[in-house]
């Protein structure tokens, strides 16, 4: 399935304050993709040329190529699109799939080679599957009580620092450690991830908001209520901010957060409810979904 093409793009040029730091985003682009399908929780790998897309409540998994345009099917299954990785090299997807045994929910690992097309099974059925992280060649997972890794790429990566949610506990691993950090008594955490230069930790607290600490647990800076927060470089974030009526989100829009000063910018199209970014750090790449269905995918740069 080839995807149309023709790209609409938006131009934004967002600057701070004179003598502070300044983000250029230009173009966004809103990807037209078949329309008969709706795509979300994209997420990029790090060469930012290769999308992830699922369906709103994670059935399915596609994989989009943002240079040849091509949109493939990797699995239709339910919980497919919930936490798929990406290897390094971009030729194989790991992700997991749901299936009922006597009534019963399992599930089980599978990785999808990307130069070939194929599937294969990685790791059997399980009653309790929970994937953890991804270094750069293998991702952990939680296998009924057990921590199993699975190989996802050639490079060597055993030496890697990694932050993951295991039972709502902020969690860092570190040369096959686990270490459990608490920035903040009995709270949960979501959405954690390592900074580019390996010495800080963004999270989420449920209680609390965004925040970061530093491989030690110990608080450096408060965020505010910033969801599904990522690394966009050392001294920025992106994620959202959102709006309820106590049902469901009326406002979304994507932010981009200078860390050292607490300014915000928004870098979303206005007008639409733009949610969950992924970024490509290398690159200085990112994707979010709107509301409908629509993704959008932008190019930004940090001028110190």
């Amino acid at each position: 399935m080839i995807a149309n093409k023709s790209l609409l793009i938006f131009s934004f040029f967002i600057a701070s304050l004179s003598g502070c730091a300044q983000v250029q985003i230009s173009p966004v682009e809103k990807l037209l993709l078949p329309e008969t399908g709706k795509f979300y929780h994209p997420k990029l790998d790090e060469s930012g040329n290769l999308l992830l897309l699922t369906s709103e409540n994670y059935t399915g998994l596609h994989l989009y190529n943002l240079k040849t345009k091509e949109l493939k099917m990797i699995s239709g299954e339910n919980g497919a699109g919930y936490t798929p990785f990406i290897s390094r090299d971009g030729e194989t997807i790991l992700f997991t799939q749901n299936e009922f045994v006597q009534n019963r929910l399992f599930s089980k690992l599978m990785a999808y080679h990307v130069p070939g097309g194929t599937t294969d099974q990685v790791a059997p059925p399980a009653r309790d599957l929970s994937p953890l992280f991804k270094t750069r060649d293998q991702v952990v997972n939680r296998t009924d009580g057990q921590i199993k890794s699975a190989r996802i790429g050639n490079t060597g990566s055993s030496g890697e620092t990694a932050v993951c949610i295991d039972n709502q506990n902020l969690m860092l691993y570190q040369t096959g450690n686990a270490k459990k950090l608490e920035p903040y008594e009995k709270e949960s955490y979501i959405w954690p991830s390592i900074s580019p230069d390996g010495k800080q930790i963004l999270a989420y607290a449920m209680g609390k908001g965004a925040f970061i600490c530093d491989l030690n647990g110990k608080l450096v800076k408060e965020l505010g209520n910033i969801e599904a927060p990522v690394w966009a470089d050392n001294g920025y974030i992106a994620g959202m901010i959102t709006k309820q009526d106590g049902h469901q989100i009326t406002a979304a829009e994507i932010v981009m957060l200078n860390i050292r000063t607490g300014k915000k910018q928004t870098i979303s199209p206005e007008g639409a409810i733009s949610m969950y970014p992924s970024v490509s750090i290398p690159n200085k790449k990112m994707a979010f979904h709107s509301a409908e269905g629509n993704i959008y995918v932008l190019t930004y740069q940090i001028i110190p």
